[in-house]
């Protein structure tokens, strides 16, 4: 499992939650790149926060910034488009859950997973606390599944 946050008060909740999973947990764009790029086998699940507070703007093989010429924080949404332009598809995670408290930036991000048909499940963090998160590791919640149809909504 994948962890991408920058909250160390999140990264402990995960940890409690997800005691019998192995967890990598990632603080920055660039320690989620290095991990899911570096892998042997593809994560089950992917847990993704969009705000990363992360102002190194370092790109790994590509200009961040010609996504947006007010790009000034490497975000969730740069991962993603990281890993739709450089991870091949079999590496893909079998479901990212995007747990941003950032509700364009988890649907923007989102919207860019389902452009390549990976199985998104948008689920601000704080709807998880008190929810087995542990359940929905190995399970694709198919009504949960995020359309491009609900993410243009």
């Amino acid at each position: 499992i994948l962890v991408l946050d920058d909250d160390d008060n999140r990264h402990a909740c995960f940890a409690k939650n997800l005691v019998d999973h192995d967890v990598v947990h990632a603080r920055t764009y660039d320690e989620a790149v290095d991990a899911i790029m570096n892998t042997d086998e593809p994560f089950s699940v992917a847990f993704l926060d969009h705000d990363l507070n992360d102002f190194g703007l370092r790109s790994i093989g590509y200009d961040v910034s010609s996504y947006s010429s007010e790009a000034r924080e490497l975000t969730g949404q740069h991962f993603c488009r990281h890993i739709i332009n450089f991870l091949p598809r079999s590496m893909f995670p079998e479901l990212f859950i995007v747990h941003s408290w950032n509700p364009d930036g988890a649907r923007y991000m989102a919207h860019d997973l389902c452009s390549v048909d990976a199985n998104v499940h948008v689920e601000p963090f704080h709807t998880l606390i008190g929810l087995n998160v542990s359940a929905l590791v190995g399970h694709k919640p198919p009504h949960n599944k995020t359309s491009k149809r609900d993410i243009n909504q």
